[in-house]
């Protein structure tokens, strides 16, 4: 395979008559989902563009959404997927930064505010932009900017296949497989390990829009999900859900592989996911810049704590192997990204010409070569002196009784010191005590990594993907 539209057309050619999207309210087989992609495909070749040109899409979860994102593909364009969740504003400083020939838009929210041809269930506004193709290049993902301006990512074909191999391979997909299928796929997680990975294993994904706790349990007591994948925060919010229904233990007859990933994963967290679903939560670690996982717990693997796992094939790694002084994580793979969109300055700020990565995560191997991460290389508090990790702060405090969730940031004194904030929410009518909050903390953490202030806060904003978005904290 060369492009990642040929993992659609091997399960196509393999199965074409099974279902592969079940939505609400109508069952979609690979068939189905051929030919719209074909319609699509022939729609964007009558545009007459150039090969390695930029298409936009807009949109949720859908079958136009996956079509359309297939037919760039097999035009030889370059996608870029935004959810329509965005502002106008919003789509239109993307649209800026992406330049793109085209846009396509699979649902009527915002097309008012573009010059729009209807075709089908979709509408298409066609620019005058050309430029220069991306060897390669296949999707364009922008990071989420949780502590700065996003930037366009640039995966290639070569990545997200070899992505969905891994994810297929670690994860132990098969055919018979039914992904429950919330998580954007217009973002990494969403695109490699749900639509990649179904697609490279034959399967079929249980496809949403929105994330609603009630569906995701009735998917997996009525309709045979079999995988569930997505940020920490999702099991947050399913956990809270039992709790408010008063159910101690979901029916998930079909269940075999839970997967958390896009953000930390606390001790507490998991060990509550894990009684309540009886199975294993795994863990994993990727980063945007590289087209699927990077490093994930084994199969069926119980661990103890919240180490991110072992790379995946082909994946080298320079990092610590020191507990106590932990560095960047530093990766060379094939997946890794050919750069940043337009801007070579900031590729060469973190990728070297012999193909290292510099992750901007900061982490350590212990003696059986699995990785723990500690925190955001910008994220790293200096505090009287010392480099304090936010993520280290934040498992202890979860580990409180009736702390659902912290996130721990720095902010500047006259001193030109950074004094450590905890923003912690808690369970549902449970009302934070600082003082015995603080007593707890001092039994657990060096005297220098102590909080100097603790707000409560009612809930957390958060990316599309399920990063609390710490810059949005009002420090």
């Amino acid at each position: 395979m060369k492009f990642y539209h040929e993992l659609f057309d091997q399960a196509f050619n393999t199965n074409p008559d099974k279902i592969f999207i079940y939505g609400h309210n109508e069952t979609i087989t690979y068939n189905d989902l051929n030919c719209s992609i074909e319609s699509i495909k022939n729609k964007l070749l009558s545009l007459n563009l150039p090969p390695g040109q930029r298409i936009m899409i807009v949109g949720e979860n859908s079958k136009e959404f996956i079509a359309s994102a297939l037919a760039i593909s097999k035009v030889g364009g370059v996608s870029c997927a935004l959810s329509s969740r965005l502002t106008t504003q919003e789509i239109s400083k993307y649209v800026k930064k992406f330049s793109p020939s085209a846009i396509i838009f699979t649902n009527d929210k915002h097309i008012g505010s573009f010059d729009v041809e209807q075709f089908e269930n979709i509408y298409i506004a066609r620019y005058n932009n050309l430029n220069k193709p991306v060897p390669d290049a296949a999707v364009v993902l922008f990071s989420s900017g949780t502590t700065g301006e996003p930037k366009g990512i640039v995966n290639s074909h070569t990545g997200l296949l070899k992505g969905a191999h891994d994810a297929v391979k670690t994860r132990g997909f098969v055919s018979s497989d039914k992904f429950y299928a919330h998580v954007p796929l217009s973002h990494g997680l969403g695109l490699s390990s749900v639509l990649c990975a179904a697609l490279k294993s034959g399967a079929s994904i249980i496809m949403r829009d929105r994330f609603d706790p009630k569906d995701v349990f009735d998917a997996l007591e009525n309709h045979g999900a079999s995988t569930l994948q997505g940020p920490p925060t999702m099991y947050v919010k399913l956990l809270e859900w039992l709790d408010a229904n008063n159910i101690d233990y979901p029916k998930c007859p079909n269940l075999r592989y839970l997967y958390a990933g896009s953000a930390p994963l606390s001790l507490k967290l998991k060990e509550r996911v894990e009684e309540k679903f009886k199975t294993v939560l795994h863990n994993g670690y990727g980063v945007t810049e590289h087209g699927g996982i990077m490093f994930i717990t084994k199969l069926g693997v119980q661990r103890s704590d919240t180490s991110v796992g072992y790379p995946v094939e082909n994946l080298e790694c320079r990092v610590s192997t020191d507990q106590n002084s932990p560095s960047e994580v530093f990766v060379r793979a094939p997946g890794v990204m050919p750069g940043y969109l337009d801007d070579p300055d900031q590729t060469a700020a973190v990728l070297s010409s012999d193909g290292w990565l510099a992750t901007g995560d900061i982490g350590y191997v212990d003696s059986t070569g699995a990785l723990f991460l500690v925190a955001r290389k910008k994220e790293v508090i200096k505090h009287s002196g010392f480099s304090v990790y936010p993520n280290e702060i934040e498992n202890v405090i979860n580990k409180f009784d009736g702390v659902e969730l912290s996130a721990v940031v720095g902010k500047e004194d006259s001193n030109k010191d950074e004094q450590i904030i905890a923003f912690i929410k808690m369970e549902t009518n449970k009302k934070l005590n600082t003082d015995d909050l603080n007593q707890y903390l001092k039994q657990q953490l060096a005297t220098y990594k102590m909080p100097s202030e603790y707000r409560q806060v009612d809930d957390f904003v958060l990316t599309n993907n399920g990063k609390i978005i710490k810059n949005k904290l009002p420090v």
